[in-house]
């Protein structure tokens, strides 16, 4: 909340005052944005913390995000602070515990050198609308909102016991109030990108991604290339 000019922190499940917070930008990046240039992001000075895309969970296997472990490496390198997401596919719980294994081993796997920073982020669990290409009729569209509570409970409590990090939600606002507003204090990095003047979600969240179209020095071009930007308060 930002009262009187300041922001403060309360727990997104009791409502209690944690602390007085400031704001980093963070952005999100995935395969989309190509090869990154982490110095000169890192030297734009316009980017406090990234949250990369680990994967998903595919047919068989778990499918690691093409650049996820270059940009691991490279955030590694340049002491840039980071967390992961995954992209959910789930239609019930054992499937979204099957995506939270698939988290845990790449997490846990020595050879990609992951450090998260737990201090500035928790592990998010992106929830959204889907459809698969080669089967338009597997989607998630008919997912009833027990059935979305029983995926999430499975994920979270799944991650949370296996790797101490706390994982939340990350949802765009409309879809959080229509599809899954029981677990709405579950979801505190929430896609809106809606000027001030007009954001009125009422639920808590950490970050709030206010853009899908930022320009950072090192991705793409720097003037014209797309990146999802988001405000985090600590």
């Amino acid at each position: 909340q930002r009262l009187g000019g300041l922001y403060y922190m309360f727990n997104e499940l009791t409502g209690a005052f944690e602390k007085y917070v400031n704001r980093r930008a963070v952005i999100d990046v995935s395969h989309w944005q190509g090869t990154i240039d982490w110095n000169k992001v890192k030297n734009s000075g316009l980017v406090d913390g990234v949250i990369l895309h680990l994967g998903y969970l595919g047919t068989n296997s778990g499918v690691l995000d093409s650049q996820f472990i270059r940009n691991v490496n490279e955030l590694n390198r340049l002491s840039i602070p980071y967390s992961v997401y995954l992209f959910s596919y789930a239609l019930n719980a054992n499937e979204a515990k099957q995506e939270a294994q698939f988290l845990i081993n790449t997490l846990r796997n020595a050879n990609y050198n992951v450090h998260i920073d737990s201090s500035a982020f928790d592990i998010y669990y992106d929830i959204e609308d889907w459809e698969l290409t080669n089967n338009p009729s597997v989607n998630n569209y008919s997912v009833s909102k027990s059935t979305f509570g029983s995926i999430i409970d499975s994920f979270v409590g799944t991650v949370e016991n296996a790797l101490g990090i706390t994982t939340r939600l990350y949802a765009s606002t409309s879809y959080i109030n229509n599809r899954f507003p029981e677990k709405k204090n579950y979801a505190t990095w929430i896609a809106d990108w809606r000027s001030d003047n007009l954001f009125d979600y009422d639920g808590p969240y950490r970050g709030r991604q206010f853009t899908d179209c930022a320009h950072v020095p090192g991705i793409g071009d720097g003037k014209t290339t797309c990146v999802d930007m988001s405000y985090f308060y600590y």
